[in-house]
Order: structure tokens, then C-alpha cells, then sequence
């Protein structure tokens, strides 16, 4: 998934999927060489939330010497996922945060994945994540979708999409929890 040469949009939560992954990726970007790792984290605006997921966030960019790049929904479509939610529901309409919340998520991360030069985006999906979406696509007959699900999403490249990766598609989340305990993030 890594060639010299890359640079590496690695998405980052704060949570134990993203972290196994950016400490691997970064691992194995020194052992290759001429890789770049930068990690990026997306702020949805969601109080209480997001705000401690990001200082474990910077707390394990700084233990690896990374620079964080923090983007947020306000700065890109000019809302944060809560004030998204009020409106929905001032106005009675029946979506489900997590529909606005993907979308906006993906979007955000390629923006940021461009502004980077980014060659690759890496995305922490991990085993119990791909099961998950493989069922779900199954169930609804989705073969487009179905399509997508490995490690590298097999998608031919565009102008305004960053490829997709997905390194931890063989580990499961317990996996990356352990990963995660051992080496002490």
C-alpha cells in the first residue's frame, strides 16, 4: 500500500483504529523511507465529544514527531454535526446524523488530503468494520458498493479524489485495542 515517494493523508480520530494505524504507517514510512506521514483529524463540532478525542489525538502526533492538521465541518460547509442536528430537527426532517456525518467526513478528509498533496489517504477501518459494511452491502444488493471493500478500494484515480487505503482491514478491533495498550498510546 506504501511506495517511496508517497505522501500519506492518514485520518485520525483520537480512538484506538487510527491510532494502531498512525503509529504502523509511520513505523513503516521511516523503514521504507522517502514516505511522508501527515495525520489529519476532523472536527464535526460535536460538544462534549471531539474536543477530548483531540488531545489524544496531539497527544500521540507529538510522541511521534508528526505535525496534526486539524479541519473542521465549520470551516468547510460552514456548520458544525450539531448545529446540522438542531437545524434537522427544527425543521422535522428525517435523516439520521450518521448520514450527514459520513458524507462530511469523507469530504473533509479528501479536501484536507488535497490541500496536503496527499498521494494516499489512509483510513483506519479495521476487520469488524469491513464485516459490517460487506453485510450491509450484501443485504442491500449494493454490488457497486461491495466492490470497494479490500484494502486498497480499487478505485481508478480522479482529479478530486486522494486514493483510499485501508491497512487494517486483516486486524480486528481488539487487535488495535491491544496494539494500542502494548505500546502504550
Amino acid at each position: 500500500l506504501l511506495r517511496r515517494g508517497d505522501i500519506v493523508a492518514v485520518g485520525v480520530s483520537g480512538g484506538k483504529d487510527s491510532a494502531a494505524m498512525l503509529y504502523v504507517l509511520n513505523k513503516l514510512a521511516k523503514k521504507i523511507g522517502s514516505i511522508k506521514i501527515i495525520p489529519i483529524l476532523v472536527d464535526e463540532g460535536i460538544l462534549g465529544y471531539r474536543n477530548k478525542a483531540i488531545l489524544k489525538a496531539k497527544a500521540l502526533c507529538k510522541q511521534l514527531g508528526l505535525d496534526l492538521k486539524i479541519v473542521s465541518y465549520k470551516e468547510n460547509f460552514g456548520l458544525t454535526l450539531d448545529s446540522t442536528l438542531k437545524k434537522r430537527d427544527e425543521k422535522k426532517l428525517g435523516f439520521k446524523a450518521c448520514s450527514v456525518c459520513g458524507v462530511f467526513r469523507k469530504s473533509s478528509l479528501n479536501k484536507a488530503a488535497r490541500l496536503v498533496s496527499a498521494t494516499k489517504l489512509a483510513v483506519g477501518h479495521n476487520a469488524d468494520d469491513i464485516a459490517q459494511t460487506f453485510f450491509l452491502n450484501l443485504m442491500r444488493s449494493d454490488v457497486k458498493r461491495l466492490k470497494k471493500i479490500g484494502a486498497d478500494t480499487g478505485e481508478i484515480e480522479q482529479d478530486l479524489f486522494v486514493k483510499r487505503i485501508k491497512p487494517l482491514i486483516y486486524n480486528t478491533e481488539r487487535e488495535c485495542a491491544l496494539y494500542c495498550e502494548l505500546k502504550k498510546m
